[in-house]
């Protein structure tokens, strides 16, 4: 008899075979903000150098499709407040993607080249979606203890905040070719439950 996939196997092999054109250069994903996102000020305004060098970057690159997703806020009042807070950093035309709750922040996922997050691990999650996606773990404060990636292509740590250096990371990145998942993010996912890329293809079937 044959012996079956394990359904981890299964589920790894079905998110990194997603067919998606990659019709997305640069995608932040959105991890709520300051006062919203449980951090002390400091630590939770750093996602707004994020936003301000995501906007430098769209006005210095600006053939690149640069977008914002949302996640899924039933409440409609925290949604509002939330773009009241993020859309006065976009002064370029970066897209603000909508978020219905069923998979569609996967299914944008697997349309991007690179996925920038700040202190969050969701990064070595989203690596896993679709085929040469990337991730850009950007920290912008001077605490070393939210690094989140061991593979410094993915990583950038930087106090002064510098355009120059998140632009040139982010053109790196876009030009790499990953034909699978770094090992940085294949032990992440062992060490977490092993069971990340089948609760991502619930959330999309």
């Amino acid at each position: 008899s044959v012996e079956s996939e394990p359904a981890d196997e299964m589920a790894l092999r079905e998110l990194g075979s997603l067919e998606a054109p990659k019709d997305i250069d640069v995608l932040f994903v959105d991890q709520l903000i300051w006062p919203y996102n449980g951090f002390d000020e400091n630590t939770g305004r750093e996602f707004e150098r994020c936003f301000e060098r995501l906007n430098a970057l769209k006005l210095a690159r600006p053939g690149l499709r640069v977008a914002f997703q949302l996640r899924h806020y039933p409440d409609a009042a925290r949604r509002q407040a939330v773009l009241a807070r993020v859309t006065p950093f976009f002064t370029a035309p970066i897209e603000i993607l909508s978020n219905d709750g069923r998979g569609e922040r996967y299914r944008n996922i697997a349309r991007c080249r690179v996925v920038v997050t700040f202190q969050s691990t969701l990064g070595y999650d989203e690596v896993f979606i679709g085929r040469n996606t990337k991730a850009l773990f950007a920290n912008f404060t001077s605490n070393p203890y939210e690094l989140y990636s061991d593979d410094a292509r993915f990583q950038l740590w930087d106090q002064s905040s510098s355009p120059e250096a998140f632009i040139r990371r982010i053109d790196e990145l876009v030009a790499l070719k990953l034909p699978q998942p770094p090992e940085a993010a294949l032990e992440r996912h062992a060490f977490v439950d092993g069971k990340v890329p089948e609760r991502i293809v619930a959330a999309l079937t």
